[in-house]
């Protein structure tokens, strides 16, 4: 049975052929969602959203990088449909077969108006020390949980911590303190 995260080695292998730095797991505007793969080169953003097939619920996911990314993909190994609609939005396809990447669908460039938006990507992909990408996320696991964790003993000797200082403190994948208090404040 193929798994989503079996799609990232030939994607991986794609770009780092073309020259470009592959980033993986990529928290996104200040919320719990991440981008599967962030692509970076030059002054070059690529996001790629790794997915089993290609529904429109994926095509809205993908759409909605156009806040930051000069470049969406999709990344699938079945025969895609809704490809005209992934055409109208500008959303590139890579199909997987036999674990070789193979870009069906070119990507067309977008204007990223929110320049924050695209910084804050950035950061967040150079701050990424993750090498895999896809992987389910188990119950009790996950960088989230990680920091809630040090968080929790963060608070032990400092209980009147603002949330500006645990941001300051405590090694994070949020953009800033005010997304890290959206996640977290009613779990601590």
């Amino acid at each position: 049975m193929l798994h989503e995260y079996k799609l990232y080695q030939p994607v991986k292998k794609l770009f780092e052929s073309k020259g470009y730095s592959i980033y993986t797991e990529i928290p996104v505007l200040h919320s719990n969602r991440y981008v599967d793969i962030g692509v970076l080169k030059d002054n070059i953003v690529i996001a790629i959203e790794m997915k089993m097939s290609l529904t429109k619920k994926v095509i809205w996911q993908a759409h909605s990088c156009n806040l930051f990314a000069d470049y969406i993909y999709i990344a699938i190994p079945t025969k895609p449909r809704d490809i005209e609609k992934c055409t109208k939005y500008g959303i590139g396809i890579i199909q997987i077969i036999n674990q070789e990447a193979h870009i069906l669908v070119e990507a067309k460039k977008i204007e990223t108006w929110y320049n924050n938006y695209r910084k804050d990507f950035i950061k967040m992909c150079l701050q990424s020390n993750n090498n895999m990408a896809g992987l389910p996320t188990l119950k009790g696991q996950g960088p989230r949980i990680e920091c809630i964790k040090k968080v929790k003993e963060y608070l032990l000797n400092n209980p009147k911590a603002s949330w500006k200082e645990l941001y300051n403190n405590i090694p994070n994948h949020y953009c800033h303190s005010k997304s890290m208090n959206c996640a977290l404040r009613g779990l601590i």
